[in-house]
């Protein structure tokens, strides 16, 4: 009955007042389990929506909550994953962000649904935000904010834009059916659903950068400096050459490092537009 008053959605004290009784008794061990029975989880995600200055007390709720294997089933089956996601993408509160990925890693942590948890989050953001909310949730909160872009994550403010948009659409769709008919809603992903996901080539370029760099340090170790990169470069243009910004592109053959009509001059100015393609490319990263 408790849970009921928290769709009291034109008396926010009443809801306030009942999810902070509903905080107390959640170190009840025997009151956790008697709400694991009752599936009513749908109420405290309907109030996330309605009632914004409830969100930490809702979140502590949710931690000690995510203790019971069963409900943590019956939160992913409700989408809690997107009222979550919301508040850690766009909440304007540190605190609240930081309390979600705490949240997060105690769902991930039960023996049960934690590895559904993992593959859920991992369609919205690359799996490296889970290892971090894991490890050290304000290093995760860090992550998400700042621009990356190193061999594990290329990140930057479009990606968080389109997560962001995406999450708000799907939570706000999640609340409108839950709000209508809580008991027989069940959140399915789309089949192939990946937000984060890109094509295979974009990947490629985007981190051809790093690839190329390792792959002429290679090369390198094996001949002279000059020749290394020479060869490094004919052998990989092939590929770069069509990339889909088409940066790398260009209608010219590119001299072999064994020609010898090649001259030394040219081949320096060859390495250096070579140089400048490659970090003019990484600024167009994703």
């Amino acid at each position: 009955m408790l849970f009921y008053f928290l769709r009291c959605d034109e008396a926010p004290e009443v809801q306030l007042a009942a999810l902070s009784v509903i905080v107390d008794i959640t170190s009840i061990k025997d009151c956790v389990a008697s709400i694991a029975e009752s599936g009513v989880m749908s109420n405290i995600l309907i109030l996330i929506e309605q009632c914004p200055q409830g969100h930490e007390l809702a979140l502590e709720a949710l931690h000690a909550l995510s203790s019971n294997t069963k409900i943590v089933g019956e939160l992913l089956l409700k989408g809690a994953l997107l009222f979550l996601l919301n508040m850690f993408c766009s909440s304007r509160s540190p605190g609240v962000r930081l309390t979600v990925a705490t949240v997060f890693a105690r769902m991930a942590a039960d023996k049960l649904n934690g590895p559904r948890v993992t593959i859920q989050l991992a369609k919205f953001l690359p799996p490296i935000f889970m290892d971090a909310m894991r490890e050290n949730a304000e290093a995760s909160v860090h992550m998400f904010e700042s621009n990356q872009e190193n061999p594990e994550l290329v990140w930057d403010e479009s990606s968080r834009k389109r997560v962001q948009t995406e999450v708000a659409r799907m939570q706000k769709l999640s609340y409108e059916e839950q709000l209508v008919n809580a008991t027989s809603y069940k959140f399915v992903l789309p089949e192939n659903f990946e937000v984060t996901k890109r094509r295979l080539a974009d990947v490629l370029y985007s981190k051809n950068i790093f690839f190329f760099f390792f792959f002429w340090l290679f090369c390198s170790l094996c001949m002279e400096p000059s020749r290394a990169i020479s060869w490094s470069v004919a052998c990989l243009w092939p590929c770069l050459s069509s990339s889909p910004a088409g940066v790398f592109a260009t209608p010219r053959t590119l001299p072999s490092a064994s020609s010898s009509r090649t001259s030394a001059a040219l081949r320096a100015r060859t390495s250096r537009r070579i140089s400048s393609t490659f970090w003019r490319r990484l600024s167009y990263s994703w």
